[in-house]
């Protein structure tokens, strides 16, 4: 038989020496001292994770309940408010004053005697300067661009609401005789980007109408169908994802 060599010698030393259980407790036991304390760490690791992951969702629920709470706060403020586009500019005095985009002053006594005008002798609802508490124009977005080469629109706040919701109500005579005047409630941004939606579902005909009222959106899917009020977009049908 040919004589092993040095390497294979000690290869099957070593196999020999694992088989013996003295041996093989020594080895574990090392092993175990050397794992314990990794495992404890990953242990109390995932421990600390979970820990972390429902202080988290729990961070995340408040912080939603809260946007929701500060959203139907900013929405009944604005409950008494009424933005009036495309309204021309009767004055100099009033182009002044929307030129320079303070809203006060002389400017917004102008514009207050505008929107009179357009709510009595167009609307023909009779509205008095007590019912407002303040009348001015906005600041214009986008600076002097084309698009925005008309007048700045126009907010209004009441002081008496169902002189403020008689206003609104009568906003389709303004569509009736073809003027470019629009009356819209004053919508918070979350609002205002849910009834966009909304309106472009209308525009592709997957539903039959979008409108505000009060703050808030409602929609109808059909033309016999109920208004439905919606919350957010998920309330809407899901072809809303394919439209934005």
């Amino acid at each position: 038989m040919p004589p092993k060599n040095e390497k294979s010698s000690i290869t099957e030393d070593l196999i020999t020496a694992l088989r013996d259980p003295r041996v093989a407790d020594v080895i574990g036991g090392v092993i175990n001292d050397k794992l314990r304390p990794l495992m404890e760490e990953i242990s109390t690791l995932r421990a600390e994770n979970s820990e972390q992951a429902t202080k988290i969702v729990n961070l995340q629920n408040d912080l939603q309940l809260a946007t929701s709470r500060i959203d139907e706060l900013e929405t009944f403020t604005r409950r008494d408010n009424l933005i009036i586009s495309g309204l021309p500019l009767e004055s100099y005095a009033e182009a002044t004053g929307a030129a320079d985009n303070d809203g006060h002053g002389e400017s917004s006594e102008c514009t207050e005697k505008t929107v009179l005008k357009l709510f009595n002798d167009q609307l023909k609802v009779s509205v008095t300067p007590a019912d407002i508490s303040i009348a001015h124009r906005l600041r214009k977005r986008g600076g002097g661009s084309t698009v925005n080469s008309g007048p700045p629109a126009a907010i209004v706040r009441f002081t008496n609401r169902k002189i403020r919701d008689k206003v609104f109500n009568a906003r389709s005579v303004l569509r009736n005789v073809g003027a470019r005047i629009f009356i819209n409630e004053d919508l918070n941004s979350s609002t205002n980007k849910l009834f966009f939606q909304a309106r472009q579902l209308v525009k592709f005909r997957t539903i039959y109408s979008a409108l505000s009222y009060t703050g808030f959106v409602f929609i109808k899917e059909t033309s016999t169908s109920r208004p439905k009020r919606i919350t957010s977009s998920t309330d809407l049908p899901a072809a809303v994802s394919r439209h934005n």
